[in-house]
């Protein structure tokens, strides 16, 4: 298993999003099935952090 700290992609059939609201803009990534989880990153870091979870989700989740 990489480290970490790797940077991963994400599956393909995962697609990022622009959504307008209160005067912002919120990127998100969306993508797999079942319920949602919302997975949100800290100030400094960048979405790329969570590449790893699809993974690990279909292995502990199903």
């Amino acid at each position: 298993m990489p480290p970490l700290t790797s940077t991963r992609s994400f599956p393909t059939d995962f697609r990022t999003q622009d959504i307008q609201t209160n005067g912002t803009t919120l990127s998100v990534r969306v993508g797999g099935k079942g319920p949602a989880v919302v997975l949100l990153h800290g100030y400094a870091e960048t979405g790329d952090m969570w590449s790893r979870w699809p993974s690990i989700s279909r292995r502990t989740i199903g």
